[in-house]
This record gives C-alpha cells, sequence and structure tokens, in this order.
C-alpha cells in the first residue's frame, strides 16, 4: 500500500556531452560502415527543468528538455566499388526538444494506472544526402 503526505519539488540539470569518430565496422551480409578521415567529433549541450507533484492518490512529474548538438555525426550512405557502404559525416548543428509527462493515479490500495507521455520535434538536422564515395587505395576491412 502506498502512503503520500503529499507536496512536490522542482529539478534542473545542465550536461555537456562529447561523441568521438566512430571506427569502421565490417559486418558480414551487411552493409560495411567505413572510417571518413574527415570526421569532427560530435559536441551537444543539454538541458531540462521539471516539477514533481506528490498527493496522496496520485504523482505528477512535468518536465522540459532541450538539447543542441554541433557538428552532428550521421549515418551516409554510398557506394565503394559497386558495393554499398555507409560511412559517418558531420551534418553541421541539430536540436532536440521536447515535454515530457508522466502520471500514476492509485485507485485503491491494490489498483494503479501510469500514463507517460513524451511530445518532442523530430531532430532538426540539415537534409542528409545520398552520395557516391570514392577512395583510391582503399580496402575494406
Amino acid at each position: 500500500m502506498r502512503q503520500s503526505t503529499g507536496g512536490s519539488s522542482t529539478s534542473n540539470a545542465t550536461a555537456r556531452a562529447f561523441q568521438g569518430p566512430p571506427q569502421a565496422v565490417r559486418l558480414p551480409g551487411r552493409t560495411n560502415y567505413v572510417r571518413n578521415p574527415n570526421l569532427e567529433p560530435e559536441t551537444s549541450r543539454s538541458w531540462d527543468v521539471g516539477i514533481d507533484v506528490f498527493h496522496d492518490d496520485f504523482t505528477l512529474k512535468l518536465g522540459y528538455f532541450h538539447t543542441d548538438f554541433e557538428d552532428k555525426i550521421v549515418s551516409a550512405m554510398g557506394t565503394l566499388g559497386g558495393n554499398p557502404i555507409r560511412t559517418w559525416e558531420n551534418h553541421g548543428n541539430a536540436m532536440i526538444a521536447g515535454f515530457e509527462m508522466n502520471l500514476e493515479w492509485w485507485m485503491g490500495e491494490t489498483f494503479n494506472w501510469p500514463v507517460d507521455v513524451n511530445l518532442r520535434n523530430v531532430a532538426k538536422i540539415p537534409e542528409i544526402r545520398v552520395y557516391f564515395l570514392r577512395i583510391k587505395n582503399y580496402r575494406l576491412l
């Protein structure tokens, strides 16, 4: 059985992240990933803010999140020697943001009803193009 005296709390957070360039990957029977020597590290800056409300019959959590990326790393398709390949490339800046909500409602001592909602934008990234990679004197692993 859940017991609560009610109340609320607030939260906020900030963070920075770094993602280095991935190495080449060869998967049998799959498209091969080829290393891009011109790839720059991806960095991001994130923040979020939220409020939690606690009541005898329910808990409500609301939050907003926002992440800005620089030199966003994305997968791109191409061909090498007529075979399909993928590589990674930097695609400038990107942004992801949205709202999150969690409601948990207690309907008696033995039953509760949790509801989670996440509303976000699809990452805003410049148009990703398909291109053909031409590399001389390059061997797949």
